[in-house]
């Protein structure tokens, strides 16, 4: 449910983000973050978790992922947007990281609470030196209102399947994350230490897969660096089948994490191509309805893919393979529009 909430309520924030209401959304996000996992740390029933955690900050990351996305990709050009947006997508691995482990070394000694709020104290330190930062910033004037939804976009036939793409893409997404440390100690046999290594090692990964492959996406396009990254996704997530040894594990562990680290990064950068998104002044509502599409794909493929596996016989061949053809679904859907982005770039290439 968080994740599904940072992702989803895009299709807010986005449009309020092109509005130039960019500072009360990091505002009240930071503010409802910081506030949540104070409050996580002193729950003692699960409603109490969901409401801290889930709720408040998820509603707290979702006001600000879209509208920051879309910040950095108005203050770049387009040759090297899809690198900024990837440094700043990089910052979720980072946290991935140095959360994981400060809650493992910490609780232990400390205990869970006092764990809990040194996480919410280093949320609170780095959302005011972003918020230094960003707010002085200030949107251009809007001369007139605009729409909370772009409908028109759903009336474009690129736009629909790039958003099919994100929606597949999403349902597959988070099922390794999920499920790579189960599989580590009910399949291999291994100790809940590797099964935590492993998951940090898809989280090293995903740091790298959201900055470097972006390098190539001026060269390349960007559309065609996601869509070699899905194929790429969809093979590691049919060849986790087969792997019953640590090292060929941990191998799949840091390739899922390269290639899902694109799947991060790449369609923000996409989207403000022309052909998606008409204009910079709309690319947070383009933006915002795509990850809804997204988001929607999260709230449903981790509990699909807990029902189809069979924790206790050690069985996850169902649930690998159709998190294996969601990619692929997603793969083709990508198909329409990277034909008319090369149609469009065609076009609009100037002959020598």
């Amino acid at each position: 449910m968080q994740v599904f909430l940072v992702i989803v309520l895009g299709a807010l924030t986005g449009p309020l983000f092109d509005a130039g209401y960019l500072r009360p959304l990091l505002l009240l996000g930071c503010t409802l973050i910081v506030f949540g996992m104070a409050m996580l740390s002193l729950a003692t029933a699960y409603w109490q978790v969901f409401l801290a955690q889930a709720l408040c900050v998820g509603l707290g990351a979702g006001l600000i992922y879209v509208p920051s996305l879309a910040f950095v990709a108005t203050l770049f050009p387009e040759s090297t947007r899809p690198w900024a947006i990837g440094v700043a997508n990089s910052g979720g691995s980072a946290g991935g990281l140095i959360f994981t482990f400060m809650l493992r070394r910490l609780e232990p000694t400390i205990g869970f609470p006092w764990a809990v709020r040194a996480l919410a104290l280093v949320n609170l330190v780095l959302a005011v030196i972003a918020l230094a930062i960003i707010l002085p910033h200030r949107p251009p004037p809007q001369s007139h209102k605009r729409a909370l939804f772009d409908l028109s976009a759903l009336h474009e036939p690129n736009f629909v399947f790039f958003a099919l793409a994100l929606f597949f893409n999403y349902v597959a997404f988070y099922i390794p994350p999920f499920y790579v440390p189960t599989y580590a100690t009910s399949v291999l046999h291994k100790s809940q230490e590797f099964a935590f290594d492993a998951l940090a090692v898809v989280s090293a990964g995903s740091g790298i897969g959201r900055t470097l492959p972006m390098l190539a996406a001026p060269r390349m396009g960007i559309l065609q660096v996601y869509l070699l990254s899905t194929v790429g996704a969809g093979v590691v997530l049919f060849s986790w089948i087969s792997i019953h040894s640590s090292p060929s594990f941990l191998a799949f562990c840091a390739w899922y994490g390269i290639l899902s680290g694109v799947l991060v990064s790449a369609p923000s950068a996409a989207v403000s191509h022309p052909v998606l998104s008409p204009s910079m002044n709309v690319i947070g509502t383009r933006m915002g309805m795509g990850w809804m599409f997204g988001g929607l794909g999260v709230l449903i493929g981790s509990p699909i893919a807990g029902a189809l596996a069979n924790v206790h016989k050690a069985k996850f061949a169902p649930a690998q393979a159709f998190a294996g053809a969601m990619l692929a679904a997603g793969a083709l859907c990508l198909i329409v529009p990277l034909i008319a982005v090369l149609k469009y770039n065609k076009r609009n290439t100037p002959s020598n």
